[in-house]
């Protein structure tokens, strides 16, 4: 039905494709990466500004959420931009990002990301990816074939 409908971008499409939710994950990646290693950088004002952001009733409960921020974002966003275990990781941060706007601080952009995650979720991370590459070399289909 896309090839009826849009005759000049259909014989492009397998190239814009790819490259497509490449720049989608990179850009997400980025986000992410600097949130992260912005928490890594000054732990001490991460924790402050969740204390003021998020009503965590203990200080515990603020470290733990500093530092599983932190590394998740920084982990979520190399996994990310690579493309491995894509799913997984826009399933993890498309949470926090949940979480974020509805419990901390109401900021529009996590809309978006929540949209882009659930988009990589659904449709996956693209020709361009370590998943890609992981599942034509050990598919299900070749796993069977043994």
């Amino acid at each position: 039905m896309l090839k009826k409908s849009c005759p000049v971008l259909c014989p492009f499409e397998s190239l814009l494709k790819p490259i497509y939710w490449l720049g989608l994950r990179v850009f997400l990646a980025n986000i992410f990466w600097q949130s992260g290693w912005l928490k890594f950088q000054d732990m001490v004002l991460a924790k402050n500004l969740f204390g003021q952001d998020f009503n965590l009733p203990e200080s515990l409960t603020l470290v733990f959420s500093v530092y599983t921020y932190a590394y998740l974002e920084t982990i979520g966003a190399v996994l990310l931009a690579v493309g491995l275990f894509t799913r997984f990781i826009s399933i993890l941060l498309m949470g926090l990002s949940v979480f974020s706007q509805f419990y901390g601080v109401d900021f529009p952009d996590y809309y978006f990301w929540m949209f882009a995650f659930a988009a990589l979720v659904i449709y996956g991370p693209g020709k361009i990816s370590l998943d890609f590459i992981i599942w034509e070399k050990y598919g299900c289909k070749k796993v069977l074939k043994k």
